[in-house]
C-alpha cells in the first residue's frame, strides 16, 4: 500500500520510486534467502499474501474436474495458457 500512495500521491521523483522499488526488491532477496523462497513468496511478500487474502474472500473458486488432469486455471483456455 505503501508503493501505490508513494506512486499516486506523493509526488516523488522518477530515482525516489526507483530506490524505494530497490529496496523492495532487497527486502524481497533477504528475506527469501532467510526464510527459503518457497515460504517467504507464500507468507512473507506483500502481494502473496495480499492477493490471497482476496482470493479467499472472492465469490467463485476455480476446481479443476477429477476426471480431467490436464485442466489448468484457465479452463478451456488452456491453449493460452
Amino acid at each position: 500500500m505503501a508503493f501505490i500512495w508513494l506512486e499516486l500521491f506523493s509526488h516523488a521523483s522518477p530515482r525516489g520510486i526507483g530506490l524505494f522499488l530497490l529496496a523492495y526488491c532487497a527486502i524481497n532477496l533477504g528475506g527469501a534467502a532467510l526464510f527459503g523462497r518457497e515460504s517467504w513468496f507464500k507468507y512473507g511478500e506483500l502481494f502473496a499474501v495480499l492477493f490471497r487474502l482476496i482470493g479467499r474472500i472472492a465469490p467463485f473458486e476455480y476446481v479443476a474436474s477429477p476426471g480431467n488432469p490436464s485442466a489448468s486455471a484457465c479452463g478451456s483456455l488452456s491453449s493460452v495458457c
